[in-house]
């Protein structure tokens, strides 16, 4: 015997990869939690008849129909849908502490191979791949659909998932456009608390060398408009540094230099030249191609290419279209 939840993730203010997202770290906080302190604290001798299972899929909101029984005040709100049966089947499928995601909600999200497995069954003393929902579903002419079911490893993905994976940006995910015209706020091409983690790394290395001194090559001149690259983000992080690690309390300040933050591009490239760098051996673009060309449309070429007209210096730059 058992009780059933049904959950939607969505709405107007949230697009669609995010609300899988939130499905999915959902369900696998829900096994996890179960597994670690539901299941412990219960002090079950036999836990074979405990366990939950869950079935995820996605419909979009043209395929999904809602509604409302009842009467004011003593009402529910349900929907009904092709994806909705198909989460259904899926938990029944899924079995003890599994999460099953169906074919539509795989085509949204990149998973790395070794977050999906098909689904093997013992028949006949052997033992099969199950890929497809049973009962099969049937198109208006009686054909079988075959829509395919995937058993999602949710210790990996909740523990191990690359960071890249949970927010799609444009520098993460390969499917999304670089804009070539400069658009307000802050663009698609930002990664979420890249120097954030950037600057954790160098801090805990930084520590353990006994090092008082970071540096990191923000720049808040000529940018994109990244909130990581802003002084007031240096200077809090510099004082969260030395809140935070055993070094700073003890009086042994650590300190986060940004020699370029104040700098236009003009001045990095007048500066660079004169040390020598050999900017033909760099790359600024968002999507420069496998052999290190530069797209020469993206904001980060538009900048750089402004920056080495304005300090008389020439672009060296290898572009597609040369």
């Amino acid at each position: 015997m058992g009780d059933a939840v049904m959950a939607f993730f969505g709405g107007k203010n949230i697009n669609t990869f995010n609300a899988i997202i939130d499905g999915i770290n959902c369900s696998s906080v829900i096994n996890a939690f179960y597994q670690t302190i539901i299941i412990p604290k219960l002090g079950y001798e036999d836990t074979t008849n405990e366990g939950i299972r869950i079935g995820l899929d996605y419909g979009s909101k043209d395929s999904v129909h809602w509604s409302s029984y009842g009467y004011p005040g003593a009402n529910e709100v349900t929907a009904t849908g092709f994806n909705i049966d198909v989460a259904s089947k899926l938990q029944n499928s899924a079995g003890k502490n599994n999460i099953m995601i169906g074919q539509k909600l795989k085509e949204h999200i990149d998973f790395p191979d070794e977050l999906l497995s098909i689904k093997k069954v013992k028949r006949d003393g052997q033992e099969i791949e199950e890929p497809y929902i049973k009962p099969n579903y049937t198109d208006v002419k009686g054909n079988s659909i075959n829509y395919k079911k995937y058993l999602l490893n949710w210790k990996d993905f909740l523990f191990t998932t690359n960071i890249g994976q949970l927010e799609r940006t444009k520098l993460t995910d390969k499917n999304i456009s670089v804009p070539e015209i400069r658009s307000e706020g802050i663009p698609v091409t930002y990664v979420p608390a890249r120097n954030t983690i950037f600057l954790s790394y160098a801090l805990a290395w930084a520590e353990v060398l006994a090092a008082n001194d970071i540096f990191i090559g923000v720049n808040a001149v000529d940018y994109s408009g990244y909130p990581d690259c802003r002084p007031e983000f240096i200077n809090a992080y510099e004082e969260m540094a030395n809140l935070a690690t055993k070094a700073g309390v003890v009086g042994n300040r650590l300190t986060i230099h940004t020699p370029l933050i104040d700098l236009t591009k003009a001045d990095i490239i007048s500066e660079g030249t004169a040390l020598g760098v050999d900017y033909a051996m760099t790359v600024s673009c968002y999507q420069a191609d496998d052999g290190g060309r530069a797209c020469g449309v993206c904001d980060s070429c538009r900048i750089r290419a402004d920056g080495f007209k304005a300090a008389g210096v020439s672009d060296p730059t290898r572009y597609k279209s040369d």
